[in-house]
């Protein structure tokens, strides 16, 4: 019994000792969990601070993509027949299922459908005050880069053309850093294999640069761009030796997908076609990650230069609706006269553009009114024999953005011209041939078209026709033929100055039709301008590219009228008195 007491005793002093130890233990859990449950409710509302921040930056984009698709969609609706339109359409639609799906993760499908209504809301209300209040300010259409012309360029290029667009040549920044060459691209390989990974790294940045720019307002992608195209991890792994080319493909099929994502639907087929090209060259075992390396960059610069095309034209087409109701007209003038106020462009007494006040007075004998005067002065500058010589004379309403377009009518009426006298040096030499007359026309039209052609270029063509025809001609006579040809080309051809004199003539003749035009935009008609130019003496051969001349002369000085008029008015009745 003593033994077992004493077990008892024992084990009773060990159980005491271990419920003090529970009890201890029992307090640590509890605080335990305590601190759990609080970090638990610190994190869940930070969490809910962190989602309802970022839920709001997206749907704010959400709300502009929404309202630049809506206002596209109405644009379609005028012109169906738009497929670039529909496919833009198509893709924002995508764009926002997308947010739409990121932002119901955040704050769910209930709060989701409230947001959405009331963004219909502010979006109706916003369309209905901007009805009949166009505004005159235009923004910025593409970023600084000085091969893109200017807002105001932009605009009176529309003007003249509303469904102008920017060619696939548009040069950008990232062209001049493009590995194109065959030289060039053994340069770039040969740098990374000695591992000079500098340019490889600037080209990576400014990818990702370009990407981020396409996408603004979309922290999400741009914190996944960041993640992706590390620079300082990718170059840490170039100098430890590890970057290898599974890691350069997973890289360029990421920059891939965005730019399929981002790029208009028609292109998506040509851009998958090259990235499995790329795939093709990745299982080739012949070929590292160096040689593949500027294929991708490559690669993603030139479709993000498709991208960055696409969306410019796509603006351009926004721009040119807004316009089309006077607007424009009032911008371009506006601009003129900001330089007239800042001094850039030179005033006389009268506060009238000196050059423009001259070019006005100038025509005046004769001329009723400041269209009339404008109007025969338009013309005598388009049919001017040294057109360069006088540039510098020309006012400031046509220097501003029309000498290039003057220059090429002007270039193309000379053409003409010159022509129809090598019709005529052509019949004296091979006799009258109706067939070698047709072709000779036919090869003389494709090089007017080309603007490089010089007046080199048409001696050599003509000769060789001849060479067809009398295949003995001697050295004598060819250099006979060489001399009647170039006088053909110049001034001094009897056939020259009276050609250009009733061009100048008819010109005028339809320009009356254009004043009336600026009153009754019906009243011209190009069948009228046809029937005239056909009845031109010594035309008939050259129909179509005359007319062509008058139709974009027409149109030139319509618009360049409606901008300038009031410094012409002014002009003219200053003269007057």
């Amino acid at each position: 019994l003593r033994k077992v007491s004493l077990g008892l005793e024992r084990s009773l002093f060990l159980l005491q000792g271990s419920l003090k130890n529970k009890k201890n233990m029992n307090r640590k859990i509890l605080l335990l969990r305590f601190s759990i449950k609080l970090y638990i409710s610190t994190f869940s509302k930070w969490k809910k601070s962190d989602a309802l921040k970022l839920a709001k930056e997206l749907l704010q984009t959400y709300e502009n993509i929404f309202r630049q698709r809506n206002q596209l969609g109405r644009a379609a609706e005028e012109n169906p027949e738009d497929t670039g339109t529909q496919q833009f359409i198509e893709g924002w639609s995508n764009q926002l299922k997308d947010l739409e799906h990121k932002i119901t993760k955040l704050i769910g499908k209930s709060e989701f459908q409230t947001q959405l209504n009331l963004i219909k809301m502010r979006s109706n209300e916003t369309e209905a005050q901007a009805l009949g209040e166009p505004e005159a300010e235009v923004s910025p259409l593409f970023e600084q880069n000085s091969a893109i012309p200017s807002n105001e360029e932009t605009i009176y290029e529309l003007l003249l053309n509303p469904a102008a667009s920017l060619e696939n040549n548009v040069p950008s920044d990232t062209a001049q850093t493009r590995p194109e060459s065959d030289a060039a691209t053994e340069t770039y390989i040969q740098n990374l294999k000695d591992q000079n990974y500098s340019k490889f790294i600037e080209d990576l940045i400014l990818i990702r640069g370009d990407l981020a720019k396409l996408t603004p307002n979309r922290p999400d992608l741009e914190s996944t761009l960041n993640e992706t195209l590390d620079d300082e991890l990718i170059l840490q792994q170039l100098q430890a030796g590890v970057f290898c080319k599974t890691s350069l493909y997973n890289i360029i099929s990421f920059i891939g997908e965005r730019i399929q994502v981002l790029e208009a639907p028609s292109r998506n087929e040509e851009s998958q076609m090259l990235l499995l090209n790329l795939r093709d060259k990745y299982l080739d075992e012949s070929l590292s990650w160096e040689d593949l390396a500027p294929l991708g960059i490559r690669y993603s610069k030139e479709r993000i230069e498709f991208i960055r095309l696409d969306m410019a034209n796509f603006q351009l087409r926004l721009l040119s609706q807004r316009i089309s109701d006077g607007t424009g007209i009032k911008y371009v003038r506006d601009s003129f006269n900001a330089l007239i106020q800042d001094g850039t462009i030179a005033v006389s007494q009268e506060e009238i553009p000196e050059k423009t006040q001259h070019f006005i007075s100038m025509h005046k004998a004769g001329s009723s009114s400041a269209i009339e005067c404008a109007r025969k002065g338009f013309v005598a500058v388009i049919c001017l024999e040294d057109f360069l010589s006088n540039v510098s004379s020309l006012p400031e309403t046509l220097k501003r953005f029309d000498i290039p377009r003057l220059a090429l009518l002007n270039s193309q009426i000379k053409k003409i011209c010159s022509m129809v006298a090598l019709d005529k040096v052509f019949s004296e030499w091979t006799g009258n041939g109706d067939d070698r007359t047709v072709t000779l026309h036919r090869r003389m039209s494709v090089l007017i078209e080309d603007k490089n052609t010089t007046k080199e270029d048409v001696e050599e063509e003509v000769v060789q026709r001849v060479r067809d025809v009398k295949s003995d001609m001697t050295f004598q006579q060819e250099s006979k033929l060489r001399y009647d040809i170039s006088l053909a080309q110049s001034f001094q051809s009897n056939e020259f100055r009276p050609l250009l004199g009733r061009i100048s003539s008819a010109l005028n003749y339809e320009f009356e039709g254009v004043e009336k035009g600026l009153q009754d935009p019906d009243h011209i008609k190009f069948e009228d301008t046809e029937y005239f130019v056909h009845s031109l003496e010594g035309l008939e051969n050259w129909r179509v590219e005359v007319l062509s001349i008058f139709k974009e002369a027409q149109k030139l000085f319509k618009v360049n009228y409606q901008v300038y008029s009031p410094y012409y008015m002014k002009s003219f009745n200053l003269v007057d008195l």
